[in-house]
């Protein structure tokens, strides 16, 4: 297969990663609270057309989660609910990072917004129901800090994770 091809698919398939990482961390997805942090394809921007988190949502969909999206541009949930082609969709939008995360079993870091970078293991261990899982999709924390917090942290792309 030649690079550039292989390139594309690993692409393609990182998003999927993210939920294989979760479930490897908590078991069985089905009926488990999840949420998506990043809604947009990248930071700074409502533009959701090349966001990793559909895949993600999708997949998560079809394991028998519930989930709630959060991004902090509120254009992009309103641009991620015209591309999910659902008014009264399977999925929640939180309005704010504290509601999104709120009672729920796992996180996953889609994008790398200021926002999300500032949170400390303490809010997710506040938040979080009494096991939580963080999937770090962007490397954007010291595994350690969250560690040190009983949090279990997956990160995709880290060689070992914890």
């Amino acid at each position: 297969m030649p690079l550039l091809d292989s390139v594309l698919l690993i692409n393609e398939e990182q998003p999927l990663r993210a939920v294989e990482l979760a479930e490897s961390a908590a078991g069985d997805l089905k009926d488990k609270d999840v949420c998506i942090l990043g809604l947009s394809f990248k930071p700074d921007t409502d533009d959701v057309r090349e966001t990793r988190a559909l895949p993600i949502l999708m997949k998560l969909l079809e394991k028998g989660c519930k989930v709630t999206g959060y991004d902090p541009e509120p254009k992009a949930v309103t641009n991620f609910r015209k591309l999910f082609h659902q008014d009264f969709s399977p999925i929640n939008f939180a309005r704010s990072i504290e509601e999104a995360i709120k009672d729920k079993d796992i996180v996953i870091i889609q994008n790398e917004w200021e926002d999300f970078k500032k949170l400390e293991p303490r809010i997710f261990k506040t938040l979080m129901k009494k096991k939580p899982v963080l999937i770090d999709g962007r490397r954007i924390y010291d595994p350690e800090m969250f560690l040190k917090e009983g949090i279990i942290y997956r990160s995709i792309g880290w060689k070992r994770n914890f």
